[in-house]
């Protein structure tokens, strides 16, 4: 224990405060996941475990500012993206031991790729790297050999009385970017196979960011063709879709997304005592049972570049046959109660000794190439401000966009790849470690 900021021999965690707000309604879950740990580490200092050091990430237009934050600190909390990268550039350059706390929130996105191109030479003992699934450890397990452990505590949570409304007929609701790779396309032809099955499915409440405004007409019009009331909502607030999806009878969740590595709606629908119908793709497979998973094709291989979304594989609904009746019991595995029930404690995390998930072998596997140099980069932005001086509040605060943007202007957009790989059917497995309205209806 180094002890940079107290005489008493309490631990000292660092964490960046603010990183979630980024001005918009509706948020993904890479940001709530920030909101959540930030809370896991800042709740409990009153027992006397460790004290906090906050910063804003302003400091990131001064490094020297940043390193010393460093220096204050046992261990920070860096998040993903510019902020763990460019913590463990200066580290090396200022030779402190502060441990570092990384993220990698998504598979095959660009912040990511960068980041773990730049930290691999970098690391120290005691760093540590958090995934929020074990599909994404698994997936991420041949491109960073470190210190790992799957966390994704959702502390915030949001009880409903469990009373659904009084109907013969039942309402359904997708609650993601209104995309190809989140399966929003084949959303009627679920819908349309679960009714030839006897689910009664009669309207569906829509609430997310509208991606493709021709493709929500499209889908939003053959389900409307065939009697389904459709009810937009707009982009809500995660409180607000939580409550919408407690108006549910079921929760299609159908995403085969390059960069999806949780789905958090699964687990927000179980807390809502809603069943869900996902793909058979993903963290799907260790929170969902099989019954409710839709198979899907991989071919031999798919990529696209990582600075876009891009799906890779096919819902084969024709082989899917829905569950005779829907039921919260029956959908969910034991994996869900451990992400919602269990008291997750980010800070038991940093003390204790952490034993990397044992990685299982999945449908496909995920690789990048590039030739750009991103520890290059990382040192570039460390001695030239203003990549990221005199930027909108808002840009500021979503480092992750602004990052983006210099990557892309430095010619770094790895090509990613997803293989098939030789597969049989997964066994689902209890894990011992956590993890404005447009149209009323």
């Amino acid at each position: 224990m180094i002890n940079n900021g107290t005489t008493n021999n309490q631990l000292v965690i660092g964490v960046f405060n603010n990183v979630w707000n980024t001005g918009k309604v509706s948020q993904d879950g890479a940001i709530h996941g920030f909101r959540d740990i930030y809370r896991s580490i800042t709740r409990d200092t009153g027992s006397n475990r460790y004290v906090v050091e906050e910063a804003d990430i302003s400091i990131f237009t001064d490094y020297s500012k940043l390193a010393a934050f460093l220096k204050k600190c046992d261990v920070v909390y860096a998040n993903c993206g510019p902020w763990a990268a460019l913590l463990h550039v200066i580290r090396d350059a200022v030779s402190c031991t502060t441990r570092i706390i990384r993220e990698v929130r998504t598979v095959g996105w660009i912040g990511y790729i960068w980041q773990e191109d730049t930290v691999r030479s970098l690391l120290q003992p005691g760093d540590l790297c958090v995934y929020p699934s074990h599909y994404s450890f698994d997936m991420w397990h041949e491109q960073s050999a470190v210190n790992a452990s799957v966390y994704y505590p959702l502390i915030n949570n949001l009880v409903n009385d469990g009373q659904k409304p009084s109907s013969t007929h039942m309402t359904a609701g997708f609650f993601s970017a209104f995309s190809v790779d989140k399966g929003f396309d084949c959303l009627p032809e679920v819908v349309f196979r679960m009714q030839e099955h006897g689910h009664h499915i009669d309207r569906i409440l829509l609430a997310g960011d509208i991606v493709d405004l021709s493709l929500f007409q499209t889908v939003a019009g053959k389900l409307e063709d065939a009697g389904v009331r459709v009810c937009y909502r707009g982009g809500l607030s995660n409180t607000a879709t939580r409550n919408l999806m407690a108006q549910c009878d079921l929760v299609f969740f159908l995403s085969i997304s390059s960069i999806e590595t949780l789905g958090r709606i699964m687990l927000e629908a179980y807390e809502q005592s809603v069943p869900v119908v996902t793909a058979d793709f993903g963290a799907a497979q260790d929170i969902v049972h099989q019954a409710y998973r839709i198979p899907v094709n991989h071919p031999d291989s798919v990529s696209g570049l990582s600075d876009t979304a891009f799906k890779v594989g096919d819902l084969i609904t024709r082989d899917w046959s829905p569950p005779e009746s829907l039921s919260v019991n029956d959908c969910y595995t034991a994996t869900a109660d451990l992400y919602i029930k269990r008291e997750n404690d980010m800070v038991s995390r940093v003390l204790a000794a952490n034993d990397a998930p044992v990685r299982v072998e999945r449908a496909i596997s995920f690789s990048y190439d590039t030739e750009i140099d991103a520890l290059g980069i990382a040192h570039a932005l460390h001695t030239r401000l203003e990549a990221f001086q005199g930027t909108e509040p808002e840009a500021l605060i979503d480092l992750g966009g602004a990052l983006k943007r210099v990557l892309i202007n430095n010619h770094y957009n790895p090509q990613v790849q997803f293989s098939n790989n030789p597969y049989t059917n997964p066994v689902n497995r209890i894990i011992d470690q956590p993890i404005e309205r447009a149209m009323d209806c």
